[in-house]
């Protein structure tokens, strides 16, 4: 069976209680008998468990703490730290593959003639390529003269 006055067992016997509520759970305790159990199993409970608090030492405790964050502080200064020799290393990669970017790029675009000398060449009419072919046949006022 249970009882609506159960939770506040554990309450009165740590002396919790508002004076009210105290007086009308000792009335309730005298009539039921789970209640009335419930207290005597806590204050058993109770008895078994040593009152007497463990002695810290407090100055050990905040020595370590500040010791803990210092480490902190200097484990994340250490992480935000800008080193050069391994962020080069990250970067040998770059060159190589702009090289050999750069390579590609030149081997596969067409290759473009300068457009004078497209010109020059390609006129079949021009006496340029005579001119060049046979330099010493220049005659003329207008002729180039090489």
């Amino acid at each position: 069976m249970k009882c609506k006055y159960l939770k506040l067992v554990s309450r009165y016997a740590d002396n919790e209680l508002p004076l009210n509520d105290k007086a009308l759970l000792e009335k309730h305790l005298s009539g039921c008998p789970v209640c009335e159990q419930e207290l005597k199993v806590i204050r058993s409970l109770k008895e078994k468990i040593p009152q007497k608090k463990l002695a810290t030492n407090t100055e050990f405790f905040w020595q370590q703490l500040r010791a803990r964050i210092a480490q902190e502080e200097k484990d994340s200064a250490a992480e935000y730290e800008f080193n050069f020799g391994n962020w080069a290393k990250r970067l040998i990669p770059v060159p190589v593959i702009a090289a050999l970017a750069a390579v590609i790029v030149l081997n596969i675009m067409p290759v473009k003639v300068n457009p004078v000398d497209e010109y020059l060449f390609s006129s079949q009419n021009s006496g340029i390529l005579d001119l060049i072919e046979e330099p010493g046949n220049q005659s003329g006022a207008g002729s180039l003269l090489y």
